[in-house]
């Protein structure tokens, strides 16, 4: 019998239709309407861990941005004034002196985040005629570092040579991405990576394969093959070592033990992109900062040539 059903549901924000469907019975309307109840239930339920996550994200993002002003600034002077017009609202302060101090120990904080790391506005107001003079923007200052002395308004007297230290951080570089890139790959496979005692065999173990580290076709060794009495075969593992294995294929708690391990692994390779990572950052930022002090010192001593022509 044909017949003409109706499902209105909020699955991605329209009606489900059932229509026509050809039915024998009741539940076959039933069951096509419970459908698409689950699946109206999945999708939200998807949105929400994906909105919770989001917003844990964003909450994250804005403590650690508040803390690294905090940081940059030497002073928690931003944080305590935010709260104090939390608290008091936006009245200002009455005393001029008392309102002064909190707007010059803002503009010091706010020159050490933007620019230079000077120990006050003083300072900050000497640094600024000093690059006027000089005509140099403080940004070319603040990617100096720490080769730029704002007490002194003077580079380091000896800068490492840029080549050398160059080549040295592309070869880094170069090492560093293909331990990276062995690191991404161990993170994707589902193989644990063991090794036995005795023989020194590096392998990787599934709960139904195991093959040696740098394997092919003939150092692989499977399940199938024990049960099918072929585990002495000639392959890369010792007999002693496929004895090992078919014993753990036949173990029924092999593949909660190969998961846990699999999970540990990934920690520890996440944990190793993450060290490294941060140390790429440093490097390539020592040798930007390195690159920017010759930048400036070709243009001091350009300066001098100027003048002196003059």
């Amino acid at each position: 019998m044909w017949a003409i059903f109706v499902c209105v549901g909020l699955r991605k924000g329209k009606p489900r239709y059932v229509s026509p469907v050809e039915t024998r019975t009741v539940d076959d309307v039933v069951e096509a309407c419970a459908s698409g109840t689950r699946g109206l239930e999945m999708d939200l339920s998807e949105i929400s861990v994906l909105a919770r996550y989001a917003s844990s994200g964003a909450a994250l993002l804005l403590v650690a941005s508040i803390f690294w002003v905090a940081l940059k600034g030497r002073s928690w002077h931003p944080i305590r004034y935010r709260l104090w017009l939390l608290a008091n609202g936006k009245n200002k302060v009455a005393d001029e002196k008392v309102a002064k101090a909190l707007q010059d120990e803002t503009d010091l904080i706010a020159f050490r985040v933007h620019f230079v790391d000077v120990d006050s506005l003083h300072e900050a107001k000497k640094l600024i005629a000093w690059a006027d003079a000089k005509h140099v923007s403080l940004s070319m200052l603040q990617a100096c570092g720490d080769y730029f002395s704002s007490k002194k308004l003077a580079l380091k007297d000896k800068l490492l040579p840029l080549k050398p230290v160059t080549g040295v951080v592309a070869t880094i570089a170069g090492a560093g991405s293909c331990i990276a890139f062995m690191a991404v790959l161990g993170m994707a496979t589902s193989s644990a990576l063991y090794r036995f005692k005795d023989s020194g065999q590096w392998f990787f173990l599934a709960p139904h394969e195991a093959r040696t580290l740098l394997g092919n076709q003939s150092s692989t060794l499977t399940d199938a093959a024990c049960k099918a009495s072929q585990g002495s075969a000639e392959s890369s593992f010792t007999p002693e070592d496929r004895k090992a294995l078919c014993e753990f294929f036949a173990d029924p708690k092999l593949g909660a033990y190969v998961s846990n391990t699999v999970r540990q692994q990934r920690i520890a390779l996440g944990s190793l992109l993450g060290v490294m990572l941060f140390g790429w950052v440093q490097i390539f930022g020592g040798l930007l900062r390195l690159r920017a002090a010759w930048r400036l010192k070709a243009h001091l001593e350009g300066e001098v040539v100027d003048r002196a022509s003059a």
